[in-house]
């Protein structure tokens, strides 16, 4: 029966971690998001709530005020160029009501002190498990397109998702939010190294080979950019310096699995016409890479020939002011590379100022714990958003994801939990 409860409760923390994460729109329910914040402010500043999960720590508030140095200047820099162009706003005030948001996870989650909980682990799993519910999402939708009609109905979609979906491209990249952007391919690059780091601290269990595979499947279906950090998580397992026959017995597991998966979809390609045009546009850059020694997909010759350029010298120190065309209501001057939207928006010294809160809380995290295994996790992270970032603005999924981990620790620490828990882990 406590076992029966367990598992009812981890399936509604995860759904709870859909909702949070992945912020599907509902027509019913549109603002739904907000309201979750609004919780989370008012349950974390009643009581003790705030000191127990360390919001007003040195170091979070340290974080904070970064972050409120970089609202102040992305509202001042349209001011300083006359273009009162304040879109960039928005994405700030994404991560101010993920912020509220992560409060009430990371209470929910250490509510329940039990001995020798690894709560950063604990916070991993119901994430990963909420990434399985989301590609299980789009393989339902690929089995019954009318079901996947019937969700698309009932979620706030925008002209342009609408406008997609009638390309056959496009089929497979449908989850529970809708049309899936590069967002979720920043998602799954975090999940998939969230995965590798869960391996390396837990026994290697079929339940981990499952979940990597689902994943691993999640990253193909909505980016092809997952592949480097499906290829930094590999690194992470596989140089643990464990068992080199348990190491080997789970790489042929999961290759077997992405084997198998690959004949499966061969079979049901040749059913499907639309199965061809995904496996064709998902594989791509391994035919590339065999028949060429390089990648030569349209995607980066597109983002490499068109989106990299060097701005005017007076763009490059001190930006437009611009981060939405004016005329076209698109990426300003047509590129969406995170580090060439933020030059472009505030020049070069801008942009430190605008990525620094991402800095500090990377270098709070390395710093947060002497365990070898959770620094090297956090490399990982730093160089997946680094490869990110050069394709898109990946930095506020990051944000979302790594803030409740640096709560967790900070907990951990005053309580005295973080070597105990890491020794024992190890």
């Amino acid at each position: 029966m406590t076992i029966q409860i367990r598992k009812n409760n981890s399936l509604l923390l995860s759904l709870l971690f859909v909702i949070i994460y992945f912020t599907p729109n509902f027509r019913f329910l549109p603002h739904y998001t907000w309201a979750i914040a609004l919780l989370g402010l008012l349950i974390c500043f009643s009581g003790k709530n705030a000191w127990r999960i360390g919001i007003f720590d040195r170091t979070n508030k340290n974080y904070m005020e970064l972050l409120l140095i970089s609202v102040i200047f992305v509202l001042l820099v349209p001011v300083f160029h006359g273009t009162n162009d304040f879109s960039y706003i928005t994405l700030f005030l994404g991560v101010i009501l993920c912020m509220l948001r992560n409060f009430l996870v990371v209470l929910i989650i250490t509510n329940k002190k039990t001995e020798n909980t690894d709560y950063v682990i604990k916070f991993i799993d119901l994430y990963l498990n909420s990434c399985c519910i989301c590609v299980a999402f789009t393989i339902l939708f690929i089995i019954f397109p009318d079901f996947k009609s019937f969700w698309l109905d009932h979620i706030i979609v925008n002209d342009v998702q609408e406008q997609i979906r009638i390309f056959s491209a496009y089929e497979f990249r449908y989850s529970i939010s809708g049309f899936v952007a590069f967002s979720y391919s920043t998602l799954f690059s975090i999940a998939v190294i969230m995965e590798g780091y869960v391996i390396c601290k837990k026994k290697y269990s079929v339940k981990e080979i499952v979940r990597y595979i689902a994943i691993c499947v999640g990253c193909f279906f909505y980016g092809r950019v997952t592949i480097f950090a499906i290829a930094i998580s590999m690194f992470i397992v596989f140089t643990k310096g464990r068992d080199i026959v348990k190491i080997m017995r789970y790489l042929f597991l999961v290759l077997a699995g992405i084997i198998l998966f690959g004949l499966l979809l061969n079979r049901v390609s040749q059913i499907d016409q639309s199965f061809i045009i995904w496996k064709n546009w998902a594989f791509s850059f391994l035919e590339d890479i065999f028949n060429y020694g390089s990648i030569h997909t349209n995607s980066v010759t597109h983002m490499l020939q068109d989106m990299y350029f060097m701005p005017e010298s007076g763009t490059f120190f001190l930006g437009d002011g611009y981060y939405t065309d004016p005329l076209t209501g698109r990426y300003y001057r047509s590129t969406d590379v995170g580090y060439m939207r933020a030059m472009l928006y505030s020049g070069l010294f801008g942009a430190i100022i605008i990525i620094l809160p991402v800095v500090y809380l990377f270098y709070s995290l390395y710093k947060q714990k002497n365990d070898r295994d959770f620094k090297r996790f956090i490399i990982a992270m730093l160089c997946s958003w680094l490869i990110l970032e050069a394709k898109g603005e990946s930095w506020i999924r990051f944000v979302l994801l790594l803030h409740p981990i640096l709560l967790i620790s900070l907990m951990e620490k005053k309580n005295g939990k973080t070597d105990k828990c890491s020794n024992e882990c190890v």
